[in-house]
């Protein structure tokens, strides 16, 4: 799956635009995109805050809030997506060899976005 994405999001993925060929990739590109946005929001934010002090910013949080959740429910979707296209391309049993590298890498999409949910650091025993 070849994909057009903005720098930032890229390159806080690790990935070069030319080597976004897969789905797994594309995932790693929209994860790091979510990031980059989080950032971009609280950054924003701050200086809204600041440039309107006493104002109520309540209705442009829920604004930003429902395109932030909807970019989640995205990723989840093409997660599921990809989780199907390798049951149906391996089949859910009698895999020929079990894929370390694919379970480790399913393993830590799954911690990566729990960590970004809950906004905290590092999983102990995580292998560098």
């Amino acid at each position: 799956m070849d994909a057009e994405a903005p720098a930032g999001g890229v390159a806080a993925a690790g990935l070069a635009a030319a080597e976004i060929k897969t789905v797994s990739d594309s995932l790693r590109l929209l994860a790091a995109m979510v990031g980059d946005l989080k950032s971009e929001i609280a950054t924003e934010w701050d200086q809204l805050r600041q440039a309107t002090p006493g104002a109520d910013h309540r209705k442009l949080g829920k604004m930003v809030k429902g395109d932030i959740d909807a970019l989640i429910r995205l990723i989840i979707q093409q997660e599921a997506l990809l989780n199907e296209h390798v049951k149906a391309r391996y089949g859910a049993a009698g895999q020929p060899a079990l894929d370390l590298d694919a379970a480790r890498s399913e393993i830590g999409r799954r911690l990566d976005r729990l960590r970004r949910a809950r906004g905290t650091g590092a999983v102990s025993g995580r292998a560098e």
